[in-house]
C-alpha cells in the first residue's frame, strides 16, 4: 500500500517498468537478438519478451529498433 502511494503504480507495474526501459535501451543500442534480451531482463524467452514489449510500447521490438536505429 505504501508503494502504491509513495509512486502511484503497484510494484509489478514498477518492476514492468524498469524492464521495458532496459529492453529499450537494449534495443536501441546494441545488436543483441531477442532471446539475449530476454535473458538479460528477466523474460523466459524471446517470445515472452514481444509479447511484454508490444503491451508496453504498442509495436514489436524489431520496428522499435528500425525506428531508432534509422535516426
Amino acid at each position: 500500500r505504501r508503494f502504491r502511494e509513495a509512486l502511484e503504480r503497484s510494484p509489478r507495474e514498477e518492476i514492468e517498468r524498469v524492464r521495458g526501459d532496459r529492453i529499450r535501451v537494449l534495443l536501441a543500442e546494441t545488436d543483441y537478438n531477442l532471446d539475449q534480451i530476454a535473458s538479460l531482463t528477466g523474460y523466459g524467452s524471446g517470445a515472452h519478451l514481444v509479447t511484454a514489449f508490444r503491451r508496453l510500447e504498442g509495436c514489436t521490438p524489431g520496428k522499435y529498433r528500425a525506428k531508432y536505429r534509422d535516426n
